[in-house]
């Protein structure tokens, strides 16, 4: 019989990413998986909406721009999406009715099948743009 080793259970909160040095908040367009969700590394797991301060004046495309980014997560086990933010996205309206959250809030977990984690980690993400 194999154990697995307390060093291995782990949970990582799920933020909302710092994209650039300089970006603030943003908004949930889509999450691209339900909550509940084994995912693993390389995972497309949430859309952002990002203030335009996401990328320095003079890159953007225009000045008001709020570039659209899918974020995957390089952490493997069952998505927990905290039940304030499953369905934070849009209703697909012109109008956007999401929030606007701050970078850092934390949003959902990612944790092995166990229920006792023994340590918590920093979330691990890899993020692109999706205009």
């Amino acid at each position: 019989m194999v154990k697995r080793s307390l060093s291995l259970l782990k949970r990582v909160f799920v933020t909302i990413p710092k994209l650039s040095p300089t970006h603030t908040r943003c908004k949930i367009k889509q999450w691209t998986v339900p909550t509940n969700t084994d995912v693993t590394c390389y995972d497309p797991v949430i859309i952002l909406k990002c203030t335009p301060d996401v990328i320095s004046n003079g890159y953007r495309k225009y000045e008001t721009h709020e570039p659209l980014m899918i974020v995957e997560a390089h952490d493997e086990g069952k998505l927990i999406i905290y039940e304030d933010f499953a369905n934070a996205a849009g209703t697909g309206a012109e109008e956007d009715s999401s929030a606007w959250l701050d970078v850092g809030q934390v949003i959902g977990e990612i944790h092995d099948d166990d229920d006792d984690v023994a340590e918590t980690n920093e979330w691990i993400w890899q993020a692109y743009t999706h205009d």
